[in-house]
C-alpha cells in the first residue's frame, strides 16, 4: 500500500484542525444564538367528508354511489385515512370494493360425504 505525499497529509490536517476549530467554537455559543432549522411540517390530514362528497367521488370516477355509502360507515366506525380520496382509488385499482368483489364467484364447497353405519 503506497502511502500519501507528505503535501496531502498536511493538507488533511490543516483541514482537520480547521474543523475541529469550528466546532469548537459551536461549542462555546450560547444555545439562544445557534439556529435550528424547523423540523418539517406534519401533513394536515383531510377534511371528514360527508356521505354526499363521498356519492359525488365515487361517481366523478366511475364506482357504484353504494360503495362510497360503504367506505363513509366503515370509516365513521373506524378511523378515517388522511386522504379518503386516493384510498378509495386505491381500492378500486386493487379490486377491494363491495362492488368489485361482488361479480367474483366463489368455488362450489364440496358436497358432504354421506356416513354409513
Amino acid at each position: 500500500m503506497k502511502l500519501p505525499s507528505p503535501a496531502v497529509l498536511k493538507s488533511a490536517i490543516t483541514i482537520m484542525r480547521t474543523l475541529a476549530n469550528i466546532f469548537e467554537s459551536m461549542l462555546d455559543q450560547p444555545q439562544e444564538d445557534m439556529v435550528i432549522a424547523d423540523p418539517a411540517p406534519k401533513r394536515k390530514s383531510t377534511h371528514k367528508a360527508t356521505i354526499e362528497e363521498m356519492r359525488a367521488f365515487c361517481k366523478s370516477i366511475a364506482v357504484a354511489e353504494s360503495d362510497g355509502d360503504y367506505f363513509f360507515h366503515k370509516n365513521e366506525a373506524e378511523k378515517w385515512p388522511k386522504n379518503w380520496q386516493a384510498k378509495i382509488r386505491s381500492w378500486k385499482s386493487c379490486g377491494y370494493l363491495p362492488s368489485q368483489k361482488a361479480g367474483v364467484t366463489q368455488a362450489p364447497k364440496p358436497a358432504p360425504k354421506k356416513v354409513t353405519v
